[in-house]
């Protein structure tokens, strides 16, 4: 894993952003993607 600990406050802030944007994003793909059992 990378060791942010070197990072500014402000990358920090965007990398937290940015990550909880992908898990919302990855969320909302996994809901929108019909059941396996439909196969």
């Amino acid at each position: 894993m990378f060791d942010l600990r070197h990072l500014a406050p402000v990358q920090g802030g965007a990398f937290r952003l940015g990550f909880s944007f992908g898990l919302f994003v990855s969320i909302v793909f996994v809901l929108s993607m019909p059941p396996l059992n439909s196969l």
